[in-house]
């Protein structure tokens, strides 16, 4: 990712109350202000905002075309910024720091400065050689004052009577009467003038000639320059220290000039490395920021030194040519919520939270049911015991601590239909040992209340399952991914992947050990611990509605059975139901069936690709042990094999054994489920 580059740091106090936070039922305290920079960058269109306290990136303002310059008012309540890629300045209101008013009417706008009383802020304007003011009252173009050939650098008198503008076209310093807004002066400087400072006495203007290597020293009584004086390599930005007495020089070759305004010799040379542009004192002249083009956006001087103290790095990526100081109270996160519900779950999303100040760090997610999530995440899922609504809360906190809160309501239905699941490997059905309150075993060959389970889907992939015997969910509560349904609650160790493989079967991934659940080819416990999918780790999902379920053929009103414990094939010839006349039905899902025959525990299969007749003898499911339960209007039903896609037929009025082999329905291949 390509780094931008700033080239601005600007300091100010936001105008307005101190921000209070807290919670029903809490103590509300006061946020302190904070020390801020913004940052001005040579392209894109946000303008950095950095947290002096912390050198990281506090917020991130939309809205520019490379924000170039920053002027902050005295009374700290605004901040303009020139657009250098564009044709406006745009106004920011400090205390939100949201632009609040764009101004147009500019042809590449390059630096802005604002008179001492606030009313009035100049901006050169590169492509028109040009000057205008802004009426900060009104935020509208006043004037437009002719000056040098593309003008760049600018700086007002402390007392506001005269602006000082740079032209590097021209290689001249324009001198503006702010009373009658005409040039009163043209004086020529250096090679390729960049940027200007004024003494702090008014007395003395400091222009850098870039490509000259120099600082021209302007006595502003004559506007004559009075000394030239030479600097390091490619003099960019200069700052003069509030007493006046040293001019400090940002060269592009990597240092900083000293400059004894007495003499008007350099003094000292700190090293900085990378390509300083601009500097910044802070309000007491107790440090001098130096923004830089590199690694390190910026250089931090002690003037009383003349020694570099910090040379500092900052999240975000940004190299910095200018920095505007401010002061500014952080701004809390506004949450936001949606929910997703499916019968008896819920997915929370509080992803379209503003963070305010910083990234949030952490979000609190009350159900409403006595359950709170805090999770570093802004999705949680969560499924509820029982029916009815709830009020869920989204509390959403940035790295500061500072918080927002949100709610919403949410109507969940019963339960769905509980699902068994038989893991064809060991032919057995997992089961919540110890009435759900202990591990899960694959060891039963029935569906009973302990094999069952509600299957709750979140979004389609992400689901849940617990135990119906005691309402406890699956979860997995090691590392090595041991199983059970122990512990009342949920959390995120309970949620897993669900996988529909190709065969029909599933399998499940635990989102706690992004492993497999597995049997191990073991009866004992399940164990969330394979990294692929094999035989182990693959089960057949069966509704226990299903479970069970005898066919009772029309042709003879006789019961279907898997002859001599299912040695035989399938015959419709018994007047009740017992073990050998009950079938499973297993969801293959895409409306395919299989039937798992409780005499021996195995599929039926369409023998032969149907040729032969009908056979319990399966372990696995292929095509041909798939089936689809055709819905007759009489309310039977037929079972079409898709072996052969013929339908199985009661041959004989019942007396031979069933076979698919029919291409119509009638009443040979009608069955009472």
């Amino acid at each position: 990712m390509r780094k931008k580059l700033v080239t601005g740091i600007v300091f100010t106090v936001a105008a307005g109350a101190a921000l209070m936070v807290g919670g029903s039922g809490q103590a509300e305290a006061a946020v302190a202000p904070r020390k801020i920079a913004y940052l001005t960058t040579d392209s894109g269109t946000i303008l950095p905002v950095l947290d002096l306290t912390t050198n990281f990136i506090a917020l991130r303002i939309p809205g520019f075309k490379t924000p170039g310059s920053v002027a902050v008012t005295p009374d700290g309540a605004r901040a303009y910024v020139t657009n250098n890629a564009g044709t406006t300045v745009s106004v920011l209101n400090t205390a939100t720091n949201t632009i609040t008013a764009t101004i147009p009417g500019f042809l590449r706008p390059q630096v802005v400065v604002i008179a001492p009383d606030g009313r009035h802020a100049y901006v050169t304007n590169w492509s028109t050689s040009t000057v205008m003011v802004i009426d900060t009252g009104s935020d509208t173009v006043t004037a437009t004052i002719p000056v040098g050939s593309h003008p760049t650098g600018i700086a007002v008198s402390p007392n506001g009577a005269r602006v000082y503008a740079a032209s590097e076209g021209g290689n001249t310093l324009s001198v503006i009467d702010t009373a009658t807004n005409t040039v009163a002066a043209t004086v020529p400087v250096g090679s390729f003038p960049q940027r200007v400072a004024v003494s702090p006495d008014g007395n003395r203007v400091y222009v850098t000639n870039s490509a000259g290597n120099t600082v021209s020293v302007l006595d502003t009584a004559t506007n004559t320059v009075t000394a030239t004086v030479p600097v390091g390599g490619g003099p960019y930005g200069v700052a003069v220290n509030p007493n006046g007495s040293r001019a400090y020089v940002a060269n592009s070759a990597g240092t900083v000039s000293v400059i004894d305004t007495g003499s008007n010799t350099v003094s000292a040379t700190i090293q900085v490395g990378d390509t300083p542009r601009n500097l910044s004192f802070t309000a007491d002249g107790s440090r001098l920021y130096v923004a830089k083009l590199g690694a390190y956006p910026f250089s931090v001087i002690d003037p009383a030194t003349n020694r570099v103290v910090d040379s500092s790095g900052f999240e975000g990526s940004v190299e910095v040519t200018g920095l505007s100081f401010a002061s500014s109270i952080p701004t809390a996160p506004t949450a936001h919520l949606s929910l997703t519900a499916l019968n008896n779950a819920v997915r929370a999303d509080a992803s379209g939270a503003d963070p305010g100040w910083y990234q949030i760090s952490d979000t609190i997610f009350d159900f409403g049911d006595g359950t709170t999530v805090t999770s570093q995440k802004l999705t949680a899922p969560h499924a509820y015991e029982q029916p009815g609504t709830y009020t869920v809360r989204a509390t959403v906190i940035n790295w500061l601590g500072l918080s927002g809160t949100t709610s919403q309501q949410v109507t969940v239905k019963p339960e769905g239909p509980a699902v068994a699941l038989l893991a064809p490997s060991l032919e057995r059905y997992v089961t919540a040992e110890a009435a759900g309150t202990g591990g899960l075993s694959t060891n039963r060959t029935q569906i009973g209340l302990w094999e069952q389970f509600d299957l709750i889907d979140f979004d389609g992939t992400t689901v849940a399952l617990r135990a119906r015997v005691s309402g406890h969910f699956v979860r997995v509560y090691t590392s090595f991914g041991d199983m059970g349904t122990g512990a009342p609650g949920f959390n995120d160790d309970m949620l897993f992947q669900l996988v529909h493989n190709p065969d029909g079967t599933i399998s499940l991934l635990s989102r706690t050990t992004q492993k497999y659940v597995s049997t191990n080819n073991s009866s004992c416990c399940l164990v969330a611990n394979r990294a692929t999918i094999g035989a182990w780790e693959k089960f057949y999902l069966t509704p226990a509605s299903n479970a069970a379920r005898s066919l009772h053929a029309r042709a003879n009103n006789r019961y279907v059975t898997a002859e001599n414990g299912g040695r035989l094939p399938l015959i419709a010839n018994r007047t009740a139901v017992g073990q050998w006349e009950q079938f499973d039905v297993v969801d293959l899902g895409d409306g395919d069936v299989a039937l798992f025959s409780h005499a021996d525990n195995r599929f039926v299969t369409a023998e032969n690709a149907g040729n032969s007749p009908l056979a319990a003898n399966r372990v696995w499911v292929g095509l041909w042990e798939r089936f689809q339960f055709i819905r007759n209007a009489d309310g039977t039903v037929s079972l079409l094999a898709r072996a052969n896609n013929r339908y199985v037929s009661a041959d004989d009025f019942g007396k031979k054994p069933l076979i698919a082999n029919r291409t119509a329905i009638g009443t040979w291949e009608k069955f009472d489920l």
